[in-house]
């Protein structure tokens, strides 16, 4: 399964997908795959902005990984972007929901806006060139520093246009409908 055909749990493990990578019971670092039972190993969960260093790739230890394969397997993903050995499996499918549809939901949210925008009579060439800035200078101030809460919360108390805006949504049903989409989401990794 290619990167751009979808992501699956438990698949090549190639870079965009998530895999299961195993030490075959004796630390070489060679790819195990679950389907055959291979003891061991680790079950990891990474995207198609793999390609570009900037996926978010969680993974968690199985029986017998040691030390070794713990540096080794972060040190993959690490190439990969972000990463982070988490304690349970069954949150691996919570991370293919939020993490693995790269730009997925973002995209979703983009376009949303350009359609806003391009329905007020901004050109749609213009409305998706500053809504393209928007993601990227976001992304890139989420990275740094403060906590998405706390950006929220700083343009709240700046009580300015963003604030209404930001007010009208929380008063939404938004968060509940963005948690839906990510709990079938969730749901729908689980079944494959």
């Amino acid at each position: 399964m290619s990167a751009s055909s979808g992501l699956r749990r438990y698949g090549a493990g190639s870079v965009g997908q998530a895999g299961d990578f195993g030490h075959g019971g004796g630390g070489s670092g060679d790819l195990a795959d679950a389907d055959r039972g291979q003891p061991g190993g680790a079950g990891a969960m990474s995207s198609p902005a793999a390609a570009q260093a900037l996926a978010y790739s969680p993974w968690v230890a199985r029986t017998a990984v040691d030390r070794a394969d713990r540096q080794l397997v972060t040190q993959l993903f690490e190439a990969c972007g972000a990463t982070d050995e988490i304690a349970e499996e069954p949150l691996l499918d919570h991370f293919t929901a939020m993490t693995g549809p790269v730009p997925g939901f973002v995209a979703f949210f983009a376009e949303a806006m350009i359609n806003h925008a391009t329905a007020q009579g901004i050109p749609p060439e213009i409305a998706d060139r500053a809504i393209r800035q928007l993601f990227l200078a976001s992304g890139q101030m989420l990275a740094e520093g403060a906590s998405a809460a706390e950006h929220v919360q700083g343009m709240v108390d700046y009580a300015g246009t963003t604030a209404a805006g930001l007010e009208a949504m929380r008063a939404s049903p938004l968060a509940e409908l963005i948690s839906a989409g990510l709990t079938a989401a969730a749901q729908k990794a689980r079944e494959i």
